[in-house]
Order: structure tokens, then C-alpha cells, then sequence
């Protein structure tokens, strides 16, 4: 290629925004110049590339700048050819011997292999922005994760622009070594590579400073989890470090830190370390507010996450639960009032029951309780018990745990009734004559935990020709292991036939909109037969007559 092609392409190099792609692509393009077997040099052996030395990536960016400067000689050739055509067609033009939509053809071509060649060049000059890319790199020197006085889960990081700059300047000085050996083999022993005095070394690393870096971190669905969202540093220059924070908006021990720099995502995997700078044990419960039937136990989940590195062991406290109420702290099956953490298990589940009264007074019911689960030292938990022994029930506050630095949990337990009633039958069975009627008496006894109101009563005779009354059709109200008196009374059919019949009692109402009735009794009656008089009369007469028949032949036989 002619000195010429080399004076044009020298001339588009200062005009870019980077003296080093600028060089490396002249340089590159050069190393083509004088063979085919472009890895390798003519001249100093120490210049030559061999790739089967070179990584999978090294590799990769020689053939892409090969083909970059290979695409370049066709760009510059094509220019050549199409700018000599377009000379022989302008003299033809001017000398009128061809037409004038010959000459602005060869001028449109001419053109148009022009804009080629400065994008063959623009080209070979990003391919070469991918040396400088490979050789920029940034190392995460810390992660921890930690409570704050609020309470919220914070992310601290550091990251370092630990850029090779070794193989960057490696690269630039065997690139200055090579031109230099080509420019001197073209006769142009004068031309500087740089233009500037600094050192190498100070070159490079301007080179490898970042701009407009983007980072946030991802949880393990690639969720971002962090607040703010996004963190934008304008500029990392080489050998320097950022730190920053995030607000955590989930728990978790793994996250992945994603960095956003030209144009291409890093995501690095991160297991976060844990520093404290309050030892507080940290509590939390997906189920903090639930309703409970007295006589019945609830529990809540309770997952405790420590950030300390170090072991310890903590009490467990329930602060402000009445008395009526009994608390257990459940790990498994096990009855636990203590909990450990150790370097390799900072995060306990337990679980809190708690079991509520038999009965409590008509005001309480349906009341909310609040109260917490505490977790501290020893000492800081006896503080508690002292102070709850010297004040009034549910008097210790979010404000004196906060004071001392005590993990804690607010939850909260409605206690409700359990609607219940029976129906007592002294008698289940009557008997009675044609045309009596049958009084049967029952009571209702409430055997639940709440009042119950508006009772009524489903009757169901053996058929419809019976008749019933009740008395009260209706109970208004029954409290509490309360009963309340009855009367059925059944008016059988005048013409009813002798035999047994069965009549069913049910009782119904409701608590809450939802149906509740009692266990339905059975009250069998057995209906006996009209008694003839003359008959029976007749009867007696014979029975008699045959007494006595007997008694004189046993008077006569005795006699003989």
C-alpha cells in the first residue's frame, strides 16, 4: 500500500477522541502493510504474535482487528481504484467525450467508496476500544450487611478500579516498538508516536479510567432489592475506590451486585458478610396478629436473625400478655426460654404459643391484646421483668426497648368465644292413651365460651296431624354455663292408632352471621289401645270359674 494511503489515514487519527485507539489502529493497520501473514513481523522477532500462546480472549481480539484491518486495505483499495476512475472520467467529461450522467456515476462511486473507507476506519478503531475494555476490571473489596438505629437492613460495598494496567501498557509499548520499526522501514524515521510528554504509565491509566458507571443489586429471581434502586458513580479512575450503601428491601444472605459500564452488565454474585454496631437480635413474624378461641392455644412464627459474627446466647421474654394467658417459646417440639447463635447458624426459627383461658369476663371478649416478643441479654431482660413487677400490666413501651437496644416483635391476639349449646332431656320416653297430650321438658344449657342470643327451636313431629306448642317459642338470651327451661307439649291426632311415634327437637341460631345448633334429641311416644270393659269382665268370670272348679275336685279327690 502506498505512502500515500498512509499520509490519509495518519491525517483522520488526532481528530478522535483517544490518542491510544488512534495509535493502536495505525499500528494494526501498518502490521498489514508489508505481508499477508499478518501476526507476524519481518523485522524484530520480539514484535511477532503468537497465538497459541494468547488466552481464548487475546485470541479473539487479534482476529477481530485482523479482520478490521483486512476489511480496512479493501475499503482503501476500492478508494484508490474509484478515485482514479472518477480522474479518467473527469478528463473525459471536460473534454465533453462522455456523457453527463457517465461522469456523476463515477463521482457517486467515488463518493460512496469515500464514506466506506472512513467506516472501515471508524471500525478498526472500536474493534481496538475492545483491548482497552478486557483490560478494565473492578473488584468488589467489601460487602457487609448490617442493621441501622431504625432498625432497616442496610448494604455497605466498596469496589476498586483494579484495571490491568500492566497488559494495557504492555500492549502500548509493543505497539510503539512496532510502528516504530515500520515507520523507519517507510522512511518516516521523524514521526512521533505521542504527542503528549507523559509517561506511559500515566497514559494507560487515563485510558482505564470509568465513566458513568451504573450499579444495584439483584436477588436470586434477578428482582432489584435495593434502595434507591440505582446507584450512578460519574467516574472510577484506575486504583480508586467508591463506597456506598443500600437499603435492603429483603432479607437475604446472597445477592448479586450488577454493574452497568460500556456498555456491557457485570453481574457478580455476592455472599454478604454481617458487622453489628448494636448487638441487637432482630425478630419477625408473618403471622403477628391472628384471633384465638378461648379453651384453644394460637402461635405465632417467629424467624430471629442476628448480624454479629461472634456466638451468643440470648433470654426470651412475652411482656405485657395478662396473666390469664400462658406463653411458651417453642423451638420444634422442645420448651426453650433461651436462644443460641453461632458463627454458622445466625438465623433461628421458633415459634411462640399461647394458650388463652377457659372463660374470661363478657368485657374482654373480643377485646385486642397487644403485646411483644423479646429477645436480649440476661441482664437486659431481668430489667424488663423488674420493670413490668413495679408497674401496671401492659405499661412497658416500644420507646423503653428501643432504649435498651432489646429485639422485639409487636403482636397482637384477639381473644373470641366458641359458640356451643346442648339440649337436656330427663326423659326420652312417654306413654300415654288415645287423645292425651304429652308435656315434654328440656333445657338449654350454653356450654361455650359466649353469650349466645335468639334461640329458636325446629320441631319435627311424626306427621302433620300432630300438633305442638312451645313455651318459650323463642329464647332471647343465654350467658355463660347458663340454662333455660323448655316446654314442648304434643297433641297427637284424636283417631290415631295405637303404636309408637317419634318426635325430634332441634335448636338453632347464630354468632358472627354463622349458623350454630345444638345436637337434635330423639323423644320416642308410645300410644296405647282402648280397654273393653265387658270383655274383660267375661274374662275375669272364667278365670274365676276355672279357680274354683279346680279347687273342688282336688277337695273331692282328697276325700276318697
Amino acid at each position: 500500500m502506498s505512502n500515500t494511503n498512509f499520509t490519509y489515514t495518519d491525517r483522520s487519527c488526532p481528530r478522535r477522541r483517544s490518542r491510544f485507539l488512534c495509535l493502536l489502529s495505525l499500528g494494526v493497520f501498518l502490521m498489514f502493510l508489508g505481508t499477508t501473514d499478518p501476526p507476524i513481523s519481518d523485522g524484530d522477532p520480539s514484535l511477532e504474535i503468537d497465538l497459541s500462546t494468547q488466552s481464548k480472549e487475546q485470541q479473539s481480539q487479534i482476529l477481530k482487528l485482523r479482520d478490521a484491518v483486512v476489511t480496512l486495505k479493501k475499503a482503501q483499495i476500492d478508494y484508490d481504484k474509484s478515485g482514479t476512475d472518477y480522474q479518467k472520467m473527469a478528463g473525459l467529461y471536460e473534454k465533453e467525450w462522455v456523457s453527463t450522467s457517465d461522469y456523476n456515476k463515477a463521482l457517486n462511486d467515488f463518493n460512496d467508496k469515500r464514506v466506506a473507507l472512513e467506516r472501515t476506519k471508524i471500525l478498526l478503531k472500536e474493534t481496538a476500544l475492545t483491548v482497552i475494555e478486557n483490560a478494565t476490571y473492578i473488584t468488589i473489596t467489601d460487602a457487609t450487611q448490617y442493621e441501622d438505629r431504625d432498625g432497616r437492613r442496610m448494604m455497605d460495598f466498596t469496589i476498586e478500579n483494579t484495571s490491568s494496567i500492566e497488559a494495557a501498557v504492555d500492549m502500548w509499548r509493543w505497539l510503539e516498538g512496532y510502528l516504530q520499526q515500520e515507520m523507519e522501514a517507510a522512511g518516516l524515521e521523524d514521526f512521533k508516536l505521542t504527542e503528549s510528554d507523559l509517561p506511559v504509565e500515566q497514559e494507560v491509566q487515563n485510558l482505564l479510567r470509568i465513566t458513568d458507571l451504573r450499579i444495584w443489586i439483584e436477588n436470586k429471581t434477578n428482582v432489584m432489592i435495593g434502595d434507591p434502586f440505582e446507584r450512578r458513580v460519574k467516574e472510577l479512575p484506575y486504583g480508586e475506590t467508591y463506597t456506598h450503601s443500600f437499603e435492603m428491601k429483603e432479607k437475604s444472605n446472597d445477592v448479586t451486585l450488577v454493574f452497568n459500564y460500556l456498555a456491557k452488565l457485570d453481574k457478580r454474585p455476592v455472599f454478604l458478610g454481617r458487622k453489628a454496631d448494636f448487638d441487637i437480635v432482630n425478630i419477625t413474624s408473618l403471622q403477628w396478629s391472628q384471633k384465638g378461641d378461648l379453651r384453644s392455644n394460637v402461635t405465632f412464627d417467629l424467624e430471629m436473625d442476628r448480624l454479629a459474627e461472634d456466638e451468643k446466647t440470648f433470654a426470651l421474654k412475652v411482656l405485657n400478655l395478662p396473666e390469664s394467658y400462658r406463653p411458651e417459646f417453642m423451638e420444634g417440639t422442645q420448651s426453650v426460654t433461651q436462644v443460641a447463635f453461632t458463627r454458622t447458624n445466625q438465623t433461628r426459627k421458633l415459634n411462640l404459643r399461647v394458650y388463652l383461658p377457659v372463660e374470661l369476663p363478657e368485657e374482654e371478649m373480643e377485646k385486642e391484646i397487644s403485646f411483644f416478643a423479646a429477645v436480649g441479654s440476661d441482664r437486659k431482660i431481668r430489667e424488663l421483668e423488674d420493670m413490668e413487677r413495679s408497674g401496671n400490666p401492659g405499661e412497658i413501651t416500644e420507646a423503653e426497648l428501643e432504649r435498651l437496644q432489646v429485639g422485639y416483635q409487636p403482636l397482637r391476639l384477639t381473644p373470641q368465644g366458641v359458640p356451643r349449646m346442648e339440649i337436656i332431656l330427663q326423659n326420652l320416653y312417654f306413654q300415654i292413651d288415645p287423645g292425651e297430650q304429652v308435656d315434654i321438658p328440656y333445657q338449654i344449657e350454653n356450654r361455650g365460651t359466649t353469650r349466645l342470643a335468639d334461640i329458636r327451636f325446629n320441631i319435627e313431629p311424626p306427621t302433620v296431624q300432630w300438633r305442638y306448642e312451645l313455651s318459650p317459642d323463642v329464647l332471647q338470651t343465654v350467658g355463660l354455663n347458663e340454662k333455660q327451661p323448655v316446654t314442648l307439649s304434643v297433641f297427637p291426632p284424636e283417631d290415631l292408632e295405637p303404636g309408637k311415634y317419634e318426635v325430634r327437637i332441634d335448636a338453632l341460631t347464630t354468632h358472627k352471621g354463622q349458623p350454630i345448633d345444638a345436637t337434635a334429641k330423639r323423644v320416642e311416644i308410645e300410644v296405647r289401645g282402648k280397654t273393653n270393659l265387658a270383655l274383660t269382665a267375661g274374662l275375669l268370670g272364667i278365670f274365676v270359674a276355672l279357680i274354683l272348679g279346680v279347687a273342688v275336685m282336688t277337695v273331692r279327690l282328697s276325700r276318697r
